[in-house]
């Protein structure tokens, strides 16, 4: 049997996929007692989603493979990581997920990994930048990080990165100075690098305001992802990101990565 929000039970439906991705807000994540291997997601209207917990190394991945109603949900709009020990007092959890409505084939959607990245992650949190770093290597990239915006000139200044993931808050020199002072000087060592190809630059921000987005490409940065980090979402920025690199097309002020649009255009 399988729990429901509602404290009752019900069976596991047979999952039919289809191509259609549904929205999904103020999700609350139920782990069921029954297996391990199961979750149940509820909505404001109880509609049910039936998803999967991956096991790794370190703790569950949790990917989504359904909906009570035969609704299939790409496995990449939903992505949440459970560390070890699941724990009873873990089987409840409040999360605040934002589905997004998409007619788009799922062979569009369902990207590959990404080839390597060479990628410079700003973050000032020893904490995000330990999750940060797990997670891109996991998906095979080399990362390097730096705890403020000098910290960041300064690797840029020695060494060559396909991408830079720049939190916005942070002490002696923020994200925002730091990329206008990054691209007021590029290239930053053209003696050492001639020719430095210009690296694509992500904010990681917990605010994605029109006039948050207006200001980081203003300063120069090509894209933007929200804090707390979205797997499919962070995967998909690097994928694109390697489509662009492979293209021949740098991450120059003026190029403008719209994950968020790709997704629901």
């Amino acid at each position: 049997m399988f729990p429901t929000i509602s404290g009752g039970e019900a069976p596991k439906p047979d999952v039919q996929p289809q191509e259609k991705i549904v929205k999904l807000e103020a999700a609350l994540l139920t782990l069921g007692r029954a297996s391990d291997n199961d979750v149940v997601l509820a909505d404001k209207s109880t509609s049910r989603y039936h998803a999967q917990i991956l096991r790794q190394s370190d703790g569950y991945a949790i990917q989504d493979i359904g909906s009570a109603n035969g609704t299939y949900c790409n496995d990449e709009l939903l992505l949440a990581h459970q560390p070890r020990p699941l724990r009873d007092a873990d089987r409840l959890r409040l999360g605040s997920y934002t589905w997004e409505f998409c007619d788009r084939p799922l062979s569009l959607l369902s990207l590959s990994r990404p080839t390597q990245l060479k990628i410079l992650l700003v973050e000032d949190s020893k904490l995000n930048q330990m999750v940060a770093i797990k997670l891109l290597e996991k998906f095979g990239h080399q990362v390097d990080a730096a705890s403020n915006g000098w910290e960041a000139i300064e690797a840029l200044t020695n060494q060559l990165y396909d991408a830079v993931l720049m939190d916005l808050e942070m002490p002696e020199l923020d994200g925002l100075s730091a990329v206008e002072k990054i691209r007021g000087g590029w290239p930053l060592n053209a003696e050492k690098f001639p020719g430095q190809p210009s690296p694509w630059i992500f904010a990681l921000t917990a605010y994605a305001t029109l006039e948050d987005q207006q200001r980081c490409r203003q300063v120069g940065m090509n894209g933007y992802l929200t804090k707390p980090i979205r797997i499919g979402e962070l995967e998909r920025t690097l994928q694109q990101c390697s489509a662009r690199l492979a293209q021949g097309v740098l991450g120059n002020k003026g190029e403008w990565l719209a994950i968020q649009e790709l997704a629901i255009s």
